[in-house]
């Protein structure tokens, strides 16, 4: 060990570098739209890049869109699934489509890597990517947890500089629904109460995420108080009524929770789930004459839709179960989900794939 510190001592003090060159051991780069996961660093390249310790650059990205309010650029190590840092350089409202993206980048000696980008037609306009030891950074994961940590960030700068409280709100509720998607129940409740609170009124969606939250951590009475709430900020939205129908119905409240479920069907009667879902509690309650009719009528309402999500597929399911068809059963399902999470808005110039990863001169 001691003779390994002197040999590594004397490399640094007199020969200007280290005995053992450090590299990345994955590659970094880029997404962007038309050409995915772009390698800006390569693996196994020594540190610092480029070699000379100056800046990589590129001229080869361009804003896809006309009227974008920004685009993210984001940094991933070895592809699209390791995202590791994601900024947003704003784009001035012009005819914005095909305008230059000028790229930056180096990784120090220090593990240091930063990426810039900047609009060369607008002067000043600029954003950076700085991450310490990249390699070791943990990923943001699924584009659910990119949505997440993104909108986070977001909000907690608006707030700091005393941004729109609208805006704010907005995107609080979006935290919200999305914490619903992430079974992180209470921060959901959280994130839903706040956008009230920033708002300084009520919001029914916030409620109705809350009143799902709250049922789902088994807290019946909260999540009725709050279904409720939402009912009286919008009696108009059948949603409410058929979330409500459903938490009374698992309470043994069936004659309340048909009450409910009727004035889902009543605001709203050509949504098939609500068809199906009124006759499956009309036979709950005994009322048998019209139930098996209803129910085959709102299963070809939902299978005359060209496509379904998987709430109506769900529900075409259930009743299929309620009219006992096996052969629908049988069918093999979609298995196509919505896409969610952000897009990656830059995009490569024609026959410039592959230009970003050269190493600068």
């Amino acid at each position: 060990m001691a003779r390994g510190a002197a040999l590594h001592s004397f490399f640094l003090h007199g020969l200007g570098r280290p005995l053992l060159r450090p590299i990345t051991q994955e590659s970094l780069g880029i997404l962007t739209r038309d050409n995915g996961y772009v390698e800006l660093i390569p693996r196994g390249a020594e540190l610092p890049f480029p070699a000379d310790g100056k800046t990589a650059r590129s001229s080869s990205l361009v804003v896809p869109r006309d009227l974008m309010r920004d685009v993210q650029i984001v940094v991933a190590a070895e592809g699209p699934d390791r995202v590791l840092g994601i900024e947003h350089l704003t784009v001035p409202m012009v005819r914005s489509a095909g305008e230059p993206i000028d790229l930056a980048w180096r990784l120090d000696g220090n593990k240091l890597l930063t990426v810039e980008a900047t609009l060369p037609n607008h002067a000043g306009v600029r954003c950076e990517v700085r991450l310490e030891n990249p390699l070791c950074s943990a990923s943001l994961g699924s584009p659910r947890q990119q949505e997440i940590a993104e909108l986070e960030d977001a909000v907690a700068r608006a707030q700091a500089q005393g941004g729109n409280p609208a805006a704010i709100a907005d995107r609080l509720e979006r935290l919200a629904k999305l914490y619903v998607e992430e079974k992180k129940y209470e921060r959901a409740i959280d994130r839903a109460r706040e956008s009230m609170e920033v708002d300084r009124k009520p919001s029914d969606v916030a409620l109705n995420l809350m009143g799902i939250s709250a049922d789902r951590l088994g807290s019946i009475d909260r999540a009725e108080k709050y279904h409720r709430e939402a009912l009286a900020v919008d009696p108009g939205d059948p949603t409410h009524h058929f979330n409500l129908s459903l938490l009374l119905d698992r309470q043994d409240r069936a004659l309340e929770a048909l009450h409910s479920a009727e004035e889902a069907f009543r605001l709203h009667p050509a949504e098939g789930v609500y068809r199906g879902w009124r006759a499956i509690l009309w036979r709950k309650v005994r009322h048998l004459g019209e139930a098996p009719a209803e129910l085959r009528r709102a299963a070809s309402d939902l299978d005359a839709l060209a496509s379904r999500d998987a709430w109506r597929e769900y529900w075409r399911g259930r009743l299929a179960d309620e009219l006992g068809d096996r052969a629908w059963k049988a069918r093999p399902r979609s298995s196509e989900s919505e896409a969610s999470g952000p897009a990656y808005d830059a995009s490569l110039l024609p026959g410039q794939r592959g230009e970003l990863a050269r190493r600068a001169s």
